[in-house]
């Protein structure tokens, strides 16, 4: 499992849309402040021990950075909502929109004819 290191507290994920998947689950866990941090957006892997993957390709190597301090510091369990992925076929919309300008003297909204 790939976690993202970010000190936000709100972020937009986003979704591939991928046919292989049906379910994205995403998963918190605190980390309190005795872990000194990460530089945003950082991959971090906790398996077989908690890891920076600087680059991103899953597996401890010599380009990699071990965390001793981050599983003292981070929520045992965390928080998990799984989340469906549903692709739709794309539609098109249009609406009109009538703009009136008002004149300078002007404070009352024109109606619109019906």
């Amino acid at each position: 499992m790939r976690y993202v290191w970010t000190v936000a507290t709100d972020t937009t994920i986003l979704f591939p849309l991928d046919t292989a998947f049906r379910r994205f689950a995403v998963t918190v866990r605190a980390v309190d402040n005795t872990f000194g941090g990460l530089p945003e957006h950082s991959p971090v892997r906790i398996w077989p021990f908690p890891y920076w993957d600087v680059n991103d390709n899953g597996v401890f190597d010599s380009g990699d950075m071990r965390l001793d301090g981050l599983s003292a510091a981070m929520d045992p369990a965390g928080s998990t909502l799984t989340f469906p992925v549903l692709n739709s076929p794309l539609r098109s919309v249009s609406c009109r929109i009538r703009l009136t300008r008002l004149s300078p003297r002007s404070s009352r909204i024109p109606r619109s004819p019906r």
